[in-house]
């Protein structure tokens, strides 16, 4: 999970470029892209850990993989910026 982390972070820098050109977004909401995917995985960790204590670790972390698969999934296939913001 660790390595997904930090592998994930590392991608979401390296693509921004690509991203701004691909999606015809202006440099000011590259940092909305950043900061929404940090917003969100922080609050969404603080909620897993809540739920580990209540159902347990094991089926949290396996839901968890399986909403962030999807969740990437939609991300690369957005076309639109406020898609992908979203």
């Amino acid at each position: 999970a660790q390595a997904l982390i930090a592998l994930d972070y590392a991608i979401i820098y390296v693509a921004l470029p690509t991203l701004a050109h691909d999606l015809q977004l202006s440099l000011s909401v590259m940092p909305w892209v950043v900061s929404l995917y940090g917003l969100t995985f922080a609050a969404l960790l603080l909620l897993g850990g809540n739920l580990c204590d209540r159902v347990g670790a094991r089926r949290i972390f396996s839901t968890g993989m399986a909403l962030f698969l999807l969740a990437s999934a939609l991300g690369g296939l957005a076309h639109s910026g406020e898609l992908l913001l979203v």
